[in-house]
């Protein structure tokens, strides 16, 4: 639960009495409010491990540091730029002018010593955008751990989003993930794009996550990326085609999924869309290039955009 930092000594003792009360208090909050999160039910939720919660073999319920793992390198070679997020540096070469750069921050992944039924974003970031965040899963889980883990995955991409848009999370210039999906959602009964049926489930779709955003994108997010990304189709074509614009499939999966009648369009749309933004970040970056002194933060973004 707490990484090391390096070092096994403080530089003084002066706040080594607050750092221990905010420990205290980091621990005795994930804690409560950890399992809290983490059962379906707050009021099943119950800390001390009991035969009575599984059925069957334990170790088909527990959660290890290599199971996340194997799950997460697997959502991770689909959508290659998960933990990738828009950060601001200021370059040797320019001081005193920022610069946008595209990073990838990968979350710390907690595992709470109780039993429960899906794993949680505890904080997208823990300070500025340069931290990390952090997720939290049970020890013994009582679900799909795929899925769950998944799903934790899509309220991570949902919660970076709406952090890193700040109050504009919702407003559509320019367009991103957060304000497509939320019109999306606001709009969808007028859209002439969805059938009656598509409607429909929306409709349930919004009764059983109540409206909550969050946790809707999380729900098509798996869909996504345990489904389509195969090639089995379980969205609604607006949805898909949001998910596609602002959450790629790695290029070869684009390739092999460009063959599908129903994907093609949409695929053939984000190549278009990949082209201009290469070419388009590849200008704004140029007056390194003619110095011929990049940043290291440069060249990663622009290979994050070359290899959407």
């Amino acid at each position: 639960m707490i990484r090391k930092t390096g070092t096994d000594e403080y530089a003084g003792d002066s706040g080594i009495e607050d750092l221990l009360h905010l420990l205290d208090w980091e621990l005795s909050n994930l804690l409560f409010n950890g399992l809290i999160g983490v059962s379906a039910n707050p009021n099943l939720a119950y800390p001390i491990l009991s035969e009575d919660q599984m059925y069957g073999e334990t170790d088909a319920f527990l959660v290890t540091r290599e199971k996340i793992n194997s799950v997460v390198d697997h959502v991770h070679k689909i959508d290659k730029h998960l933990f990738y997020r828009q950060i601001s540096f200021e370059p040797e070469q320019t001081p005193g002018k920022p610069e946008l750069a595209m990073k990838e921050i990968c979350p710390d992944c907690i595992i709470l010593p109780v039993f429960g039924s899906r794993g949680v974003l505890w904080q997208e970031i823990t300070s500025g955008l340069s931290s990390r965040g952090r997720l939290v899963f049970p020890q013994i889980l009582n679900e799909n751990m795929t899925l769950a883990i998944t799903r934790t995955l899509g309220e991570f991409r949902w919660e970076m989003e709406r952090t890193v848009r700040g109050r504009k999370w919702k407003d559509s210039s320019p367009p991103s993930l957060t304000s497509e999906y939320y019109l999306y959602l606001e709009n969808y009964r007028k859209s002439p794009a969805l059938t009656p049926d598509a409607k429909k489930g929306i409709d349930q779709q919004l009764l059983k996550y109540r409206k909550n955003l969050k946790d809707m994108f999380a729900s098509d997010y798996s869909y996504w990326i345990l489904f389509e990304s195969s090639g089995k189709l379980r969205l609604n074509r607006v949805a898909r085609d949001i998910l596609n614009r602002y959450v790629p499939f790695s290029p070869q999966l684009r390739t092999e999924l460009q063959k599908h009648p129903i994907l093609k369009e949409s695929m053939d749309s984000f190549e278009a869309k990949k082209r201009r933004l290469v070419s388009g970040i590849k200008k704004r970056y140029n007056p390194y290039f003619q110095a011929g002194n990049v940043p290291v933060e440069v060249l990663e973004t622009i290979r994050f955009f070359e290899e959407m």
